[in-house]
């Protein structure tokens, strides 16, 4: 495992509360540490050997699949205080949630629709396919090449080595 990808899970948490096994998780991602990761990235020189390229791709690959797991479990987080502090100031229940899409939307500098649509996938993560929320949070795989049929995150069959189905060019 490499260095960046090490200090990514470990860093990656929404919590500083005691976890369910009694040990105490390390503190919240903070922004400042956000930045930190991004400037070593867009500011260290690039490997100069074709085996340090590879094992920088695989751990950069690695990065943005916690980054992404990270996203979703901080707007299913932000979702849920928004929605409880709207409620806390009577705001009727099917007016909770507007507006939050929007500003996850303007967050990751995207449209809003498709911040809409980022919440609505995170919820479906965190809610009906809690695995394979996890296995994103540590970086196994990308979550977003998953067939969004299969809400357990596996892939249904094993492909042939010529099979492209399900392949998309997005991943």
């Amino acid at each position: 495992m490499s260095v960046v990808t090490s200090s990514v899970e470990n860093m990656i948490e929404t919590t500083d509360k005691p976890s369910t096994r009694g040990h105490i998780a390390p503190p919240a991602l903070a922004p400042a540490e956000v930045d930190l990761m991004l400037a070593k990235v867009t500011t260290t020189a690039l490997p100069t050997d074709d085996a340090t390229r590879i094992d920088v791709l695989r751990g950069l690959e690695q990065l943005k699949c916690a980054v992404e797991g990270a996203q979703a479990a901080i707007a299913v987080a932000f979702d849920s205080s928004q929605r409880r502090r709207a409620a806390d100031r009577g705001v009727r229940p099917e007016k909770q949630g507007e507006g939050i899409g929007h500003q996850i939307a303007l967050a990751r500098r995207v449209s809003p629709q498709r911040g809409s649509r980022h919440l609505g996938l995170a919820k479906v993560l965190t809610n009906e396919m809690p695995h394979t929320m996890n296995a994103a949070r540590r970086s196994h795989h990308r979550m977003a090449c998953h067939d969004p049929r299969s809400r357990d995150g596996v892939p249904r069959h094993r492909a042939s080595p010529g099979d492209r189905r399900g392949v998309g060019g997005r991943c």
